[in-house]
């Protein structure tokens, strides 16, 4: 069964960005942001900064449409961490020296377990990523 949908987040990057190291092989982006459009209505704008391999949300903005605005409870439920971790899995690139640099490529589905561990020990605990659509 299908995780319920909790809405699509898209991440954004520059290539001259990635160089942290979390690990052998892998590479993030100093900074990334993400936009998340959850299915209860607000978006969330989260910039990311990633230093010694761990991951924070510097800035976080929350927009709605709804006439009646963002409540505090809607506000103390936002999924600001899960956010961060589909951010960090959506980066997360492979990384293989070539002469003169690196050559990233995408995670493969048989890096999961360690793309998995690689994104708890960024974000310092076990994200529940599932039910986010990660969109280009």
């Amino acid at each position: 069964m299908a995780p319920e949908s909790r809405g699509k987040v898209r991440t954004q990057a520059n290539l001259e960005d990635y160089g942290v190291f979390p690990r052998d092989g892998f590479v993030l982006p100093h900074r990334m942001t993400a936009i998340a459009e959850l299915t209860d209505g607000p978006t969330v704008t989260v910039e990311i900064e990633v230093k010694k391999g761990r991951a924070r949300a510097r800035t976080v903005t929350v927009t709605t449409s709804r006439p009646g605005g963002i409540g505090w409870t809607v506000l103390a439920n936002l999924p600001i961490r899960d956010i961060v971790a589909t951010a960090v899995l959506d980066r997360l690139m492979r990384a293989h020296p070539v002469k003169g640099g690196l050559h990233l490529e995408p995670i493969r589905k048989s890096d999961a377990d360690e793309a998995r561990e690689i994104v708890q020990g960024a974000v310092g605990y076990n994200p529940r990523t599932e039910g986010f659509r990660r969109v280009s």
